[in-house]
């Protein structure tokens, strides 16, 4: 499995230095990535994905790209891009727990949660992150499993 997610990293990056605001190829190689471990080049391209979805169409990075979204993209409105988007920001939040950012993960789900404030998932997910945090005694939590 892990070669297969490997592979498919690389073929997003190709596809992305074809058309670097392809929104879908953002996501999905964040997603790869999370499951490869790598939670910081996850949360890089979240935070990329999470801009072109506002559709903000204003430099990303180092500020020597500028990216305008491309790609399939329902309207802002739309309930698919208000998931698209909220799912980006749990994938985020999954990210910085990984890496014991507990503060920032809160926030990405509490985001997340004012999208979709009925879903439990997210919610009892909240609740474990929030529970961490209060027991974080200065040297990160481990193992703090989310959605």
């Amino acid at each position: 499995m892990q070669k297969q997610l490997e592979e498919a990293v690389q073929f997003y990056t190709d596809a992305l230095h074809l058309d670097s605001g392809f929104v879908s190829c953002i996501s999905n190689r964040a997603t790869c990535h999370l499951a490869l471990g790598n939670a910081q080049a996850c949360i890089d391209d979240c935070k990329s994905a999470l801009q072109l979805l506002r559709g903000a169409n204003r430099e990303i990075g180092d500020g020597s790209q500028v990216l305008i979204p491309s790609g399939p993209m329902t309207p802002i409105d739309q309930e698919k891009r208000i998931q698209w988007y909220m799912k980006t920001l749990v994938r985020q939040g999954t990210a910085h727990c990984q890496l014991g950012n507990l503060e920032q993960a809160c926030e990405d789900y509490k985001d997340a949660l004012c999208l979709d404030p009925n879903n439990t998932m997210l919610k009892k997910d909240l609740e474990k992150i929030e529970d961490a945090l209060r027991k974080k005694d200065g040297t990160g939590v481990e193992n703090v499993k989310t959605y």
